[in-house]
């Protein structure tokens, strides 16, 4: 089944008042072992959903998730890219999840299950719906105030090395080395 969350109200909501909003849907969907959520979105890139979600439900949250195994006993084994190096964890449910984008090879989707998704049941929720009495719903409820957004300069330069293939990269090797990338 899919639920949409819909409602003027929810206009122009921050990330608190978004992580607000999704939170009360999930607690009126009932228990739940985790929740996934994706890591960062394309338009902010805050990262800030998933640990707020986790916090107004009240249970741990695992970022930069990059595989997820369920053992039988019902332990969540868990993989968190951190830096160049990656955690283990091992949690039970519930939590709140953020997974890398990486984490699934998407399935193909066959026109089959396009035309079976279109007889699934869609249903919409509103703020009534979901009992919405705080005050981190939309814009008004929303402390954060974006003054302006603005796209960085790209410059780009390029440097031809000079000398053979083995020259140009003994000089790529050290440079790179004495920027610390290697």
């Amino acid at each position: 089944r899919a639920i949409l969350l819909s409602d003027k109200a929810f206009a122009g909501s921050d990330t608190l008042a978004t992580a607000h909003i999704l939170s009360k849907a999930i607690r009126k969907l009932g228990p739940f072992e985790a929740v996934l959520c994706g890591d960062e979105t394309t338009d902010g890139g805050t990262a800030q959903v998933s640990p707020q979600i986790a916090e107004f439900l009240g249970v741990p949250n695992v970022m930069h998730v990059s595989a997820l195994e369920v053992a039988p006993d019902g332990l969540f084994r868990i993989r968190s890219q951190i830096d160049h190096a990656y955690l283990l964890i091992e949690i039970r449910s519930p939590m709140v999840l953020s997974v890398v984008r990486d984490v699934n090879v998407p399935r193909y989707v066959t026109l089959m299950n396009i035309l079976e998704a279109e007889q699934k049941d869609l249903q919409v929720w509103s703020s009534k719906e979901l009992d919405l009495t705080e005050p981190w719903v939309g814009l008004s409820g929303s402390p954060t105030e974006m003054l302006g957004l603005s796209a960085p300069q790209k410059k780009v330069r390029s440097e031809m090395l000079p000398g053979d293939f083995e020259q140009q990269a003994a000089e790529l090797a050290d440079r790179l080395h004495r920027l610390g990338f290697l």
